[in-house]
């Protein structure tokens, strides 16, 4: 008789886990102040996420514009992974998609920096 292996099913994380998280890390790190993202989901995305505005048509950026998240839905195996990535979107939706994560990006960077020596990646990498 031979030995069949078992195939372990991995479990993929979903829209509702992702916006579990995104409370979770918003009252842990950003004292509950985001903003709610209109969208914010595991999509098909080239990068690994993406945070963008929503506003009127022909308007200008303004206080009333609202934002979603996206993050690639690549990652929906993996809860390191997205995790780690919705803390970089969150981080651009705290600063209202003002400043670059680049090289350049002091307060950005700055700021994702002060979330590792709070703890915000401990067991994530």
């Amino acid at each position: 008789m031979t030995k069949q292996k078992s195939k372990k099913t991995k479990r993929l994380f979903n829209n509702h886990d992702l916006m579990e998280e995104f409370l979770r890390l918003d009252k842990l790190y950003f004292g509950g102040k985001l903003p709610i993202p209109l969208r914010i989901a595991f999509a098909p995305i080239d990068g690994l996420g993406h945070t963008f505005r929503y506003r009127e048509v022909g308007k200008r950026r303004s206080k009333e514009d609202r934002f979603g998240i996206h993050i690639s839905s690549k990652l929906r195996w993996s809860k390191i992974l997205y995790i780690s990535t919705l803390l970089h979107e969150m981080v651009h939706l705290e600063e209202r998609n003002e400043y670059s994560c680049g090289p350049r990006g002091k307060r950005f960077n700055g700021r994702m920096r002060q979330l590792s020596f709070q703890g915000a990646f401990d067991g994530i990498w």
